[in-house]
């Protein structure tokens, strides 16, 4: 497989060479997943550290209003 900077042709969106600072830059086509991929496990503890309690509560209204939802949709189906 032909690769450049450890990225294979295929997935090459573009690249920036800059002679002076003998550099390239390769943006790769699957940049988003390689930093979600990277990254998302820390983004993932991080956000249930700060906001876990949080997601809980509204769970449980969900849950509860979904349930009322699914009370009313069963009494009345012609509405739904």
């Amino acid at each position: 497989m032909n690769m450049i900077a450890g990225v294979a042709f295929k997935d090459v969106a573009n690249i920036k060479v800059n002679p002076e600072a003998k550099k390239n830059f390769v943006i790769s086509k699957t940049i988003v997943e390689n930093q979600l991929r990277r990254d998302g496990p820390q983004i993932a503890e991080s956000f249930d550290n700060l906001f876990g309690e949080h997601v809980r509560e509204v769970s449980e209204e969900y849950a509860r209003i979904t349930s009322i939802f699914s009370v009313v949709m069963n009494e009345n189906p012609e509405v739904f």
